[in-house]
């Protein structure tokens, strides 16, 4: 229903061009997908976090665009066409923004890859760029496949995170592990969704790989200091330790397939 009210709006507006002009971005996810699907001179802001290579996909792409923190002050003078944002972010924002009639689409977080193609569609037709959007999809679906084909046995692997969070059945996390060719122990435990899981319990279990789904470079803190227990480094050296590049997960969209990629590679 978004994607046709904008549409419907843009329309109403007379443009010259059926595709919006000027794309503002308030959520990294639709930072890299409208990255990956308009040419940079249709978008006239990303977030902040667009261009942290750490975190974003799409951050050599995001280097000359504007920047903004996702405040109604810094969207309004680029008079945007079309407003991307996060369904779980920016609210007051957002809010504002419909009052004003400015044409907007959330982008959800799906936990499956039905889920990300069908998203990556949605906002590609907004785009006017459906080619680009299959595109997009084909090349994840190669990569998907790529990685399908390695075979041999599935090892248990365990996502751990700060504060000691793992996903089990119901997420994304659990959709890339299983493509990679891993059984996630938190859903073979029974877990649904994102739930703490005790160093004491992840040690007993003790799954053949840890995959650490969190920056490494940040300041100490409490929520990380799990992550860098002693028992933990011991139990899980060399290979059987995973970290994987937070660029490639961070976000539900075609980069996935190269976290699957990895993934699979790690366990050869």
């Amino acid at each position: 229903m978004l994607a046709i009210a904008a549409a419907a709006f843009i329309a109403a507006a007379g443009a010259a061009s059926a595709k919006p002009q000027r794309i503002a971005s308030l959520n990294l996810c639709t930072d890299q997908l409208a990255l990956m699907l308009v040419e940079p001179k249709r978008i006239v802001t990303v977030t902040f976090l667009a261009r942290d290579p750490s975190t974003s996909y799409m951050a050599a792409a995001a280097a000359a665009i504007p920047i903004n923190h996702g405040r109604l002050e810094q969207i309004l003078p680029l008079k945007p066409d079309l407003v991307l944002a996060g369904r779980y972010t920016t609210h007051f924002t957002k809010t504002l923004l419909r009052k004003l009639g400015y044409p907007l689409f959330e982008a959800d977080i799906p936990n499956t890859f039905d889920g990300i193609r069908d998203q990556i569609r949605e906002l590609a037709a907004l785009l006017g760029e459906t080619a680009k959007g299959e595109a997009l999809i084909a090349g994840m679906d190669a990569k998907l496949a790529q990685a399908g084909t390695r075979g041999g046995a599935k090892p248990i692997a365990a996502l751990y995170g700060p504060r000691g969070y793992t996903q089990g059945r119901g997420t994304l996390e659990h959709s890339v592990l299983t493509a990679a060719g891993y059984r996630n122990l938190a859903a073979e435990m029974g877990l649904v969704g994102s739930r703490v899981l005790s160093l004491e319990v992840l040690l007993q279990q003790a799954p053949r790989y840890l995959i650490f789904n969190a920056r490494v470079d940040k300041a100490p803190s409490l929520a990380m200091a799990v992550l860098e227990h002693p028992a933990l480094t011991k139990a899980f050296a060399g290979t059987a330790a995973v970290r994987i590049p937070p660029r490639f997960w961070y976000c539900p969209g075609p980069m996935l397939g190269d976290a699957v990629q990895f993934l699979a590679e790690a366990r050869q």
